[in-house]
């Protein structure tokens, strides 16, 4: 059978301490199935493993950013991100502000 991409990210900017996710998407007919919850554990690996910088107790964090669609917020939540802000349009879509910062451990 053909492959077919069910989900996808990508990394809009990043820094040392930051990264900034954008355009996450997942394929109607994968929604529910973990497939975005599982491109996002990938982002958030590499934004740790080649992203961190020092943190005050000695081990490295990053600040994990993205621009959440309204009716994502729920899935972003349940992945740890706080929602912040107001509801601002971006392409004509409802979007919130959303982050959480990952560390390594000590």
């Amino acid at each position: 059978p053909p492959r077919r991409l069910v989900a996808r990210g990508r990394w809009l900017a990043a820094t040392a301490g930051e990264v900034h996710v954008g355009r996450v998407a997942v394929a109607a007919v994968a929604r529910g199935t973990g497939a975005g919850a599982a491109v996002m554990r990938a982002l958030e690996e590499v934004a740790l493993a080649e992203h961190a910088a020092p943190a005050p107790d000695g081990r490295r964090a990053v600040r994990v950013l993205l621009s959440a669609q309204v009716q994502a917020i729920g899935f972003y939540e349940r992945l740890g991100y706080a929602v912040s802000g107001p509801v601002y349009l971006d392409a004509g879509i409802d979007h919130r502000d959303a982050a959480k910062t990952l560390t390594t451990d000590a």
